[in-house]
């Protein structure tokens, strides 16, 4: 009797699965047929269409094309991109840009010791100050770093420029209005090469910049301010250069060619031309961020070029094994290259 039932009971299982069976493979017969139909009626319309599947491409092609030109012109714009054409700042804007002109841009460059300062637990390895004889060391390279600076030089519509050229000024034919720790010795290396403690110096009261303004010294020398073990040390020195920006249309872009492409230069000689063994440079503008962009950019672009060249190796390795005689290795290869241009 148990042989009997145990019997029953698989009979049951087994007619219990074949109709699951059924209905799937039912379902994965109507499926494929639908595709099928799908493709062998497309194919249809087109050889018996040909000239209209042409036109409706071209024209979703155009259409495309349109709609991503003007896509990216708006992108190009930050106004557009986030404020609504209706709004009445655009007005607003250009009756206060008539009265008083256009805005200047600030741009600032910061020079830290050449270590993470947000993880480096040793407060001496972050300061900049550490004791006189270095921090006159750090300085002088900070000094380096900004007759680099002024030595960047642009050509923009056939005119040769450098900072003096697109800065502002706030007296006729004087100098820029730069803001930086070396106001405490006048941009002068001979100043900061006789001072025998330039901690002390940094720590006076009565520090002017080149225009006789009171120099605003927590401004240009960041201070640690976590209230830690490192509270109070120097770990950043800053530059605040304060150009011109007078804007046209440039390749739909509402910018100043002549700033925009000195800037651009500044990027590259604070990140890749000045060389220090000890401090690094950041820039703090769009500029910089464009130019990181474009270094991540070109090692995707690397990396992908490798793994194009190794999916068509691998491609031609399989075809090979499978078909030697039908080997379709030159479709692989154009598959790759279209891949690549794509």
């Amino acid at each position: 009797m148990a042989e009997g039932d145990e019997a029953g009971d698989q009979g049951t299982k087994g007619g219990a699965s074949a109709p699951s069976q059924s209905v799937l493979t039912r379902f994965s017969a109507a499926w494929h047929k639908g595709i099928s139909d799908f493709f062998e009626a497309l194919g249809r319309f087109v050889y018996r269409r040909p000239r209209v599947v042409i036109a409706a491409t071209v024209a979703l092609a155009v259409l495309g094309l349109v709609l991503f030109i003007g896509l990216f012109e708006q992108e190009l714009d930050g106004d557009q991109l986030f404020t609504p054409d209706s709004s009445r700042a655009f007005d607003d804007r250009e009756y206060v840009e008539m009265i008083y002109g256009e805005p200047n841009v600030q741009t600032r460059v910061l020079v830290t010791r050449d270590i993470d300062v947000k993880t480096e637990p040793d407060c001496s390895k972050r300061d900049l100050l550490v004791d006189p004889d270095m921090g006159k060391a750090f300085l002088l390279e900070v000094f380096d770093l900004y007759e680099s600076i002024l030595k960047i030089r642009v050509e923009e519509d056939g005119e040769d420029l450098g900072l003096e050229d697109i800065c502002v000024k706030p007296v006729a034919n004087g100098p820029c209005r730069v803001e930086s720790v070396l106001d405490a010795w006048d941009y002068n290396r001979t100043a900061l090469l006789d001072d025998s403690n330039v901690t002390a110096t940094l720590n006076r009261d009565d520090l002017t910049t080149q225009f006789g303004l009171p120099l605003d010294v927590p401004f240009v020398v960041g201070r640690n301010r976590e209230g830690g073990e490192c509270n109070g040390t120097v770990e950043v020195y800053q530059f605040q250069f304060i150009l011109q920006w007078e804007r046209r249309d440039v390749d739909g872009e509402d910018i100043d060619p002549r700033t925009r492409k000195w800037l651009e230069e500044l990027v590259d000689v604070v990140r890749d031309d000045w060389s220090s063994d000890t401090l690094v440079g950041y820039v703090s503008n769009i500029e910089a961020i464009d130019n990181e962009s474009d270094k991540a950019v070109d090692r995707d672009v690397l990396k992908l070029s490798v793994g194009y060249v190794l999916i068509l190796l691998y491609t031609h390795v399989v075809l090979f094994k499978n078909s030697p005689v039908f080997n379709k290795s030159h479709l692989a290869l154009l598959s790759a290259l279209s891949g690549s241009c794509l």
